[in-house]
């Protein structure tokens, strides 16, 4: 997304963003648009009218940014499918068994 997308998404102006947002957290609009394309909830909300006037399709299909949501929804459910949570009970036991403290990703995710 470029940064006039972000800016108009945010309602600055590009000359605003570059004073007041640092890289980091450009990076991480950047990375939020990846996971929520702009427009999303228009196209779902299209994709319905389809689907109610008898479209047989799938919405990734039709629209990209529905796609994009999916493949990262799935993506984040393998994740979680794998490792567990952060104080979750299965993690407190992993954390608490013999060399658990060296299980450092878990506390990363």
């Amino acid at each position: 997304m470029p940064i006039f997308e972000l800016a108009l998404a945010l309602g600055k102006t590009v000359a605003e963003l570059h004073e007041s947002v640092s890289y980091q957290e450009f990076a991480m609009w950047m990375e939020y648009f990846k996971r929520r394309p702009l427009g999303w909830r228009d196209d779902d909300r299209a994709f319905k009218l389809m689907r109610a006037q008898g479209a047989k399709l799938n919405p990734e299909s039709v629209f990209t940014s529905l796609a994009l949501m999916k493949e990262f929804e799935t993506e984040r459910k393998k994740k979680e499918a794998i490792v567990p949570r952060t104080g979750s009970f299965l993690h407190s036991m992993m954390m608490a068994a013999k060399g658990g403290e060296k299980l450092e990703i878990l506390d990363q995710l």
